[in-house]
Order: structure tokens, then sequence, then C-alpha cells
């Protein structure tokens, strides 16, 4: 059984990849009755947010440079810097 999942879960993710992630999340949200608050933008300005607001709990960047740089700075961890990474904040 997957692990069970509440309240809100907060994604920065790249805007390129907006319709795909975006219907992922639609569908994550439905079986699990989580409510996905996302936020799109270019990964740099993502990567800054992240930074500022200190709040989130998945970074999904255009470019595996952006997921280098967020796990240098001790916001991310990702086993593989193809896929996503989850906010460590």
């Amino acid at each position: 059984a997957p692990a069970a999942v509440s309240g809100t879960l907060y994604v920065h993710c790249a805007a390129g990849m907006k319709q795909p992630i975006g219907r992922f999340a639609d569908e994550f949200s439905k079986a699990r009755g989580v409510e996905i608050q996302m936020n799109y933008g270019g990964s740099n300005f993502l990567l800054g947010e992240i930074e500022l607001k200190r709040m989130g709990d998945v970074y999904i960047a255009g470019d595996a440079d952006y997921v280098a740089m967020a796990e240098k700075k001790g916001l991310v961890q990702s086993n593989d810097p193809w896929l996503i990474s989850h906010c460590t904040l």
C-alpha cells in the first residue's frame, strides 16, 4: 500500500513542465486526497524563492544544474539530479 500523505504538498515546478506535472498533480491529489499547491516559474527564479521563503516540499527544475545548485545550498536532496528533488526545509 502507498504511504499515507496528509496536509498540503508545496511543489515548485519549472514552467516548461507545467502540462505533464500539472496533470500528474491533479491525479495524485484526487487519488490521495491531498491538496497540492503548484508554483510554476523559471528554474532559477524558483530556486531563489525556495532559498528566500524557505518553503516547499518538491523542486522540479528544468535542468540538473539547478538541482545541483540547490543541493550545494542544502535546500534539496536528490538521488538522481534528473529526477524530482525534495526540499529539505
